[in-house]
């Protein structure tokens, strides 16, 4: 089964990032210009610089966890609404050229749904809502039933029948209950 890492991706314009996303980047933020990973990895630590030290805090486990066939949940505004998923794809992590102030960090993904899909979506059970909810900027999702529903989401969605219309009812939730 498919690892799944949240990532929290709060940038002013969520379009761009959906955007991003489509073209098969899925950006992250904590990274001015300079702040490659891979090229603050190679740096003694003694010659890092407090914004090398913070960029590594906080975006790390982009190049120490996540790897390709691992799949991302994308949430792009705060508190949750919607969600994307996407795997990451053999060339993984890498830096944006450019000179944007922020969300240069990258992961090569393969979108798995096209659209975003509502957290209050019949789709989407209370228990998963719950799950994707949780404080911190990436975190790694581990209850086997919530894996299990968002690779349910992802073979819905590739096979047409993802209903992002309905939203999920009190009776729902008793239903699952």
């Amino acid at each position: 089964m498919a690892r799944y890492f949240k990532l929290v991706c709060l940038h002013d314009d969520p379009a761009f990032l959906l955007a991003e996303f489509r073209a098969r980047r899925a950006r992250f933020g904590w990274s001015p210009p300079g702040t490659d990973l891979r090229e603050i990895r190679e740096k003694q630590w003694t010659s890092w610089t407090d914004q090398d030290k913070l960029t590594w805090r906080y975006t790390k486990f982009l190049i120490d966890r996540i790897a390709p066939g691992d799949r991302v949940v994308i949430q792009m505004e705060q508190p949750i609404e919607k969600l994307v998923i996407g795997e990451v794809i053999e060339s993984g992590y890498d830096f944006a050229p450019g000179n944007l102030e922020d969300f240069n960090h990258l992961l090569h993904v393969r979108p798995l749904t096209h659209d975003p899909i509502p957290v209050n979506s019949k789709e989407v059970s209370l228990a998963l809502k719950h799950d994707l909810s949780k404080r911190g900027h990436y975190y790694e999702v581990y209850p086997e039933a919530s894996l299990q529903e968002l690779g349910s989401l992802v073979d819905k969605a590739t096979s047409g029948s993802l209903d992002l219309r309905a939203l999920r009812t009190d009776e729902d939730n008793l239903d699952r209950t």
